[in-house]
């Protein structure tokens, strides 16, 4: 059953998920080498499959290259040959959203006193280190993780949320506090198209199984925002994915899920 999907090319793949077998923990991985045509079972990291972070073990999957993946959610596993091997990796509390891109891993970690920080490493090794420039965030609630969609990664630019603000780095070395037109809404996610094209959903108040979605959109890497559509009221927040300049998805869910498309970057959705 699968529960976590990676790509780092239109053919090669992983999933991460559960499959029947005779000794707990049953975490499986498979990989695709053919665009998803076939798939081939590999180690799986020594660890139980976690629902939405809660408990220990591993709930998403996230590889940088062919040879570098990270098993995370809340504990993180780490491998630098493919899978053959996993280890665990100790950073200072459990990890709530991960992403890997240009050789470079950004992990957004809540801390001993509750309040999240973001984490980063080459992502060939584990030499983990704070990033300087970005504050710690507001201390989470009991249990509470970072939520996917915390981290936005296209190239070497890096968009990252901390307690209802967003900044920017192109570059990696230097942050830029940029403005959220969110208003009384809150930030969900954020989707990059390119390093200048980006995306941003602020989500409404919750009831029913749904809330508000308004987009808004930059063509300067977040430095100023334009609305541009508000998507359907279906599901409670969501995550963004941008493919193309004009083409915008939202993944969200209540109790059922949905995904509303726009090809016309979110004045419209089916």
């Amino acid at each position: 059953e699968p529960q976590s999907v990676t790509f780092v090319s239109a053919s090669e793949g992983w999933v991460l998920g559960t499959a029947p077998c005779a000794t707990k923990p049953c975490t499986s991985v498979v990989r695709t080498l053919n665009g998803g045509r076939t798939w081939q079972g590999i180690p799986a990291p020594i660890a139980a499959l976690s629902n939405l972070g809660r408990g220990q073990g591993v709930g998403a999957l996230r590889f940088a290259d062919s040879l570098d993946g990270f098993a995370y959610r809340p504990d993180l596993y780490a491998t630098h040959n493919g899978g053959s091997t996993w280890n665990k990796v100790r950073l200072p509390g459990p990890v709530g959203d991960l992403e890997a891109a240009h050789g470079v891993v950004y992990a957004a970690v809540r801390g001993s006193d509750s309040r999240e920080r973001i984490y980063r490493t080459p992502a060939s090794s584990n030499q983990w280190s704070l990033v300087v420039g970005l504050p710690a965030g507001p201390v989470l609630p009991s249990g509470g993780l970072p939520g996917p969609g915390t981290i936005t990664l296209h190239g070497s630019a890096a968009w990252i949320f901390i307690g209802g603000q967003l900044y920017a780095t192109q570059t990696g070395t230097s942050w830029a506090r940029e403005p959220v037109p969110c208003g009384t809404f809150g930030v969900d996610s954020l989707a990059s198209y390119d390093t200048q094209q980006v995306t941003l959903l602020c989500g409404g108040p919750a009831g029913m199984g749904s809330s508000g979605k308004v987009l808004y959109s930059s063509h300067n890497s977040g430095a100023s925002f334009t609305r541009v559509g508000q998507a359907p009221l279906g599901g409670i927040g969501g995550i963004l994915a941008q493919p193309q300049p004009g083409y915008v998805f939202i993944a969200t869910s209540s109790g059922a899920t949905w995904i509303y498309a726009s090809s016309n970057g979110g004045q419209t959705w089916q």
